[in-house]
């Protein structure tokens, strides 16, 4: 009776596991697989979604407040090296996206004041993901910088979350450089 309720609860143990490590895969972005839709928009109004980026390469920092600077360095290097390789780099952006869902009607104006602040400081369009979707659909982390990086065709081509170091830059400025020869 005991050997019988053992493996009974061996294989209610197995189920259980793989349905669960099932479901975190299931819904994971994967490296290959189509980028699903999103919307994001800047402070002074500025609209973007995945059809606008297609026939480019796009590396999105997603991020929320407390993790914006944290590769900071990283996105100027690689504005260098597309400013290096322009010829081959020319239909290459990095898309800077900011959590932003915490805003409601009333710190709203807040938000939108600080990213047009922080757009110009920084010469760059920094987006806002006002709803969440962005963060929920494509599966990032909290309180993490983000990396998402979309081929000319819609297509995730690396994930990265965290501090991007030195060998990880190289590994993206080699698939970046690959895929741009790849696409001419």
């Amino acid at each position: 009776m005991m050997i019988k309720m053992k493996k009974v609860l061996g294989i209610f143990f197995f189920i259980f596991v793989s349905i669960l490590l099932f479901s975190f895969t299931a819904g994971s972005l994967q490296i290959g697989a189509e980028a699903p839709p999103f919307f994001i928009e800047s402070a002074d109004g500025k609209k973007m979604n995945l059809e606008m980026i297609y026939g480019n390469l796009s590396l999105i920092f997603y991020e929320d407040r407390s993790a914006v600077e944290k590769n900071n360095d990283i996105k100027h290097q690689l504005s260098q090296i597309r400013d290096n390789n322009l010829s081959l780099l020319q239909n290459f952006q990095i898309i800077q996206v900011v959590d932003a869902s915490s805003a409601n009607f009333l710190t709203k104006t807040i938000w939108k004041r600080k990213l047009l602040q922080n757009s110009r400081q920084n010469n760059i369009i920094i987006y806002a993901d006002w709803t969440g979707d962005m963060l929920r659909d494509y599966h990032l982390k909290n309180k993490e910088s983000n990396l998402i990086f979309i081929d000319h065709a819609g297509i995730i081509r690396y994930l990265f979350y965290g501090k991007i170091n030195d060998q990880e830059l190289k590994t993206i400025e080699g698939l970046l450089l690959r895929i741009a020869r790849e696409s001419l």
